[in-house]
């Protein structure tokens, strides 16, 4: 491992650093991100076959996500459902587009408790 490699604290760093320490030719391979600032559970794949099967039905094996977030404000009304059309473009950027161009992004949510600025 790099010494730039090692003094970054990721997840995917720390466990391919540890699995390296095991055999300098073993690697891991992401089975999916989780953007920068959340929380949750990852998943690594000890080959390359297993990450390509993995990602090949991804959608098919993780049929639901669920998040808690603290908002600003108290949301009206204070349960819905919101529909949008997201694509990525190059740089894996999300963005909204029309059903054309988009996947669509159902979300479902509740306040669970509110104060008179927050939720």
């Amino acid at each position: 491992v790099s010494d730039s490699v090692a003094q970054e604290r990721t997840a995917w760093a720390i466990l391919s650093a540890y699995v390296r320490e095991q055999d300098p030719r073993n690697r891991i391979f992401v089975l999916h991100r989780l953007d920068r600032g959340t929380s949750g559970l990852m998943m690594f794949a000890r080959n390359k076959g297993v990450q390509e099967k993995m990602r090949e039905g991804w959608a098919d094996i993780v049929t639901r996500r669920s998040y808690v977030a603290v908002v600003e404000g108290v949301p009206e009304p204070a349960e819905d459902t919101l529909r949008n059309f997201l694509a990525e473009n190059s740089r894996m950027k999300v963005y909204c587009t029309d059903a054309l161009h988009g996947k669509e992004a159902v979300t479902h949510y509740r306040v669970l408790k509110a104060a008179s600025d927050c939720a």
